[in-house]
């Protein structure tokens, strides 16, 4: 499924596509290359290895507070861990 994330920096319209499939697997491999188990996640993200298990089987979408703790806890960019294509769009607004 892609979704469609849309934004205004300095009247300027940015779109960006997700790819849950592409994600649900970055983020499924990030977690097994630090050696950490689905319940450390959780653990780490105050939810249940259940909702780890939805993010990483592309079942659920993590909200932007989540994204961000991904962000933060393996050191990449939003862009590098759920961006599949980013599109600008000048002076659309």
């Amino acid at each position: 499924m892609l979704l469609k994330v849309i934004y205004n920096i300095d009247k300027v319209e940015v779109i960006k596509i997700i790819d849950q499939k592409k994600y649900s697997k970055k983020i499924k491999n990030l977690r097994i290359d630090s050696g950490r188990t689905q319940k450390e996640i959780a653990n780490i993200f105050n939810l249940t290895p259940a909702v780890i298990s939805l993010y990483e089987n592309g079942r659920r979408v993590p909200s932007p507070i989540i994204m961000q703790k991904y962000v933060v806890l393996f050191n990449k960019s939003v862009d590098e861990i759920f961006l599949l294509k980013h599109v600008t769009l000048s002076n659309r607004i």
